[in-house]
């Protein structure tokens, strides 16, 4: 917030937003959707300051996922309120519970290698089991350079990002990322983005 003034127009939010609950029957679609909209725009207002708090947060949060229990974009919203306040076991559960619940979804497999690649735990990233996860979602669409890519990405990123990785550790990222290089340009030979990290990949070496 850039002034006091912000700050009234924010409170003068949160109390709007409060009364629309009170007062929304969710009888039709759009009342739906109404309500789903606030619960989501509480969620942000206590994730952040100058209200941050996780208790009030996770409350409207919960309430979201409860009146759409198979939306993953509200399980998605939860699991990013988790990783803000720094409790990282309950958004792994929740990002892979997701992955599970949706088995045949890349985006829900890839949204966990994701996660698995932030530098949550003790300031590293879990990389081996990120990659584990990305293979996962490859399969899921095995004519998809896509999937492959991604994974390319992710060995240069360790490769050229991270600062306790030895020139053989080097070599080795890079030639795991070549070999998925290779096969998304198996499936497409002119997929720009591969020939890009190739280069890349190679550059590392």
């Amino acid at each position: 917030l850039q002034s006091p003034l912000d700050l009234v127009e924010l409170e003068k939010a949160i109390a709007a937003y409060k009364k629309s609950l009170e007062i929304n029957s969710g009888k039709t679609e759009n009342l739906r959707k109404v309500k789903v909209n606030t619960l989501g725009a509480l969620t942000a207002i206590y994730s952040d300051e100058p209200y941050r708090d996780f208790d009030t947060a996770l409350k409207y949060a919960q309430e979201l996922v409860a009146d759409n229990p198979n939306d993953a974009k509200n399980l998605y919203a939860m699991a990013n309120l988790y990783e803000k306040f720094n409790r990282v076991q309950e958004a792994e559960e929740l990002y892979k519970k997701i992955a599970d619940t949706n088995p045949n979804d890349p985006k829900a497999c890839g949204a966990l290698a994701a996660f698995y690649n932030k530098p949550l735990w003790q300031g590293r990233a879990k990389f081996e089991e990120a990659i584990a996860t990305l293979e996962r979602c490859a399969s899921l669409a095995p004519d998809d350079p896509g999937g492959y890519q991604k994974i390319a990405g992710f060995y240069w990123d360790k490769a050229y990002r991270d600062p306790l990785v030895s020139d053989e550790q080097k070599n080795q990222l890079a030639d795991k990322g070549l070999e998925n290089v290779d096969k998304a340009l198996k499936i497409k030979p002119d997929y720009f983005e591969a020939i890009i990290y190739k280069g890349l990949l190679y550059r590392v070496k």
